[in-house]
């Protein structure tokens, strides 16, 4: 229940971000698709500093990992942590958050 009442208490960070699952050699982790491209959340955190983020769209839907890191993530991640959308796979699955769908 403590993960659920944290996920609920930072879920206004996420809102209104487009997350979806980036595989690279067999292994699922979590991307953000903002104007600029998909930015892949762990290599974006790792360049800026910033630790523990959600590793994967399960982790962010539990509610692990630093999601209050996220928007500033999306906000600041370097050039060689963005994909184009022609870059990943086509099947990946995208979820747009909205805090009443989610955490209800």
């Amino acid at each position: 229940m403590r993960q659920r009442s944290q996920a609920h208490l930072e879920s206004r960070w996420v809102k209104g971000l487009t997350f979806t699952t980036l595989r690279d050699g067999g292994i699922d982790h979590l991307g953000m698709r903002t104007l600029r491209g998909i930015v892949d959340v762990a290599q974006a955190a790792q360049a800026l500093g910033i630790s523990a983020p959600p590793r994967t769209v399960d982790d962010l839907l539990a509610g692990r990992g630093n999601i209050s890191s996220l928007e500033g993530i999306a906000a600041e991640a370097p050039v060689d942590a963005i994909r184009a959308e022609n870059a990943v796979e086509s099947d990946l699955s995208c979820q747009r958050l909205r805090r009443s769908s989610v955490w209800a």
